[in-house]
């Protein structure tokens, strides 16, 4: 965490989640069970998304 202004704190976290392959990634961001989840990840807080194949 790195302070702001004063009492503000900016939190940076980075999280990996491997999946067998690319069209596995695509299939779970896109299915109908994780669309709830990202809605709410998507208005509580702001982020960035990063699908990378082959690290």
């Amino acid at each position: 965490m790195t302070p702001t202004d004063g009492n503000q704190w900016v939190l940076s976290l980075t999280i990996a989640i491997e999946f067998d392959d690319m069209t596995g990634a695509r299939k779970f961001y896109e299915s109908r069970e994780y669309s709830a989840a990202r809605l709410v990840r998507e208005q509580a807080a702001d982020t960035d998304l990063m699908l990378v194949d082959g690290l």
